[in-house]
């Protein structure tokens, strides 16, 4: 789940959504260029 808002609501749902992903054997990962940021969300 992404929440647009400040960067500080971004960040800390993302660290959250990670904890969770993490806490079940999967990762969460980031790649950013110039003009997006790419996501990588694996669930084991």
């Amino acid at each position: 789940m992404l929440i647009l808002g400040e960067n500080s609501t971004v960040k800390y749902v993302l660290h959250f959504s990670k904890n969770i992903i993490e806490a079940h054997g999967g990762y969460l990962t980031h790649q950013a260029d110039e003009e997006k940021t790419h996501f990588v969300i694996c669930l084991i």
